[in-house]
């Protein structure tokens, strides 16, 4: 039967799998979760072949306290900035500069 468990970070969630508490793990990035396995000297673990291409997009997020105060004007210039950035090409191009598939590409 599949189950559903929370953690509030991979340090927890690494120490629940090794404890025993869970059978699997699905993870959307496998580093971190290497890295705290590492960090408990933890090598009983293998991974299944499959593979799921998520989608995922970039979204940049602000305090609501600071957007409702007096930087709200500040807030909003910076995404329409972004927006604009994306929609002549230049987020892609920082991407590709780094030898990256940008959002758009890449989630496809």
């Amino acid at each position: 039967m599949l189950g559903r468990a929370y953690a509030s970070d991979d340090a927890q969630l690494a120490a629940m799998f090794r404890a025993g508490r869970l059978d699997t793990i699905a993870v959307l990035d496998a580093v971190p979760m290497e890295a705290q396995f590492q960090a408990m000297n933890f090598r009983a673990y293998s991974y299944a072949h499959y593979a799921h291409q998520q989608v995922l997009g970039n979204h940049f997020g602000a305090s609501l306290k600071r957007y409702q105060s007096d930087r709200r004007e500040l807030y909003d210039r910076l995404g329409a900035e972004l927006q604009r950035m994306r929609e002549e090409g230049e987020v892609a191009l920082i991407y590709h500069r780094y030898g990256v598939l940008p959002p758009d590409e890449a989630n496809r």
